[in-house]
């Protein structure tokens, strides 16, 4: 078995976790409170925010699991949006699906 058929392409992880934060900047204005704002107002940010978090997930697993060591040249430019995404989208994500829960469960009463 190959190293490619044993380990999963974390690489494949590292450029589609910055795609889609490169697009949910966009689309929430580079402004992570906008985005909390936004989430259950308008469904490209409640999308772009929810692929962003599936694949954060799948990412934080395989690094975990894998190590750090195998990100290789993406790695300084990675870590920075990281970052950023941990401190400042990330709770951003949560508040406003958070809100958008609350939101439906006051409808329905």
């Amino acid at each position: 078995m190959t190293e490619e058929e044993t380990f999963p392409p974390i690489l494949n992880h590292v450029e589609q976790f910055l795609a889609l934060f490169d697009n949910l900047r966009m689309v929430a204005g580079d402004e992570p409170k906008r985005l909390a704002t936004f989430y259950s107002q308008s469904s490209a940010v409640r999308e772009a925010a929810e692929r962003l978090e599936r694949c954060e997930r799948e990412l934080e697993y395989n690094l975990e699991w894998f190590g750090r060591k195998r990100l290789g040249p993406v790695a300084s430019r990675f870590e920075q949006a990281w970052a950023e995404y941990q401190d400042h989208w990330a709770p951003a994500i949560g508040y406003g699906s958070f809100c958008e829960l609350l939101e439906r469960k006051r409808r329905r009463v």
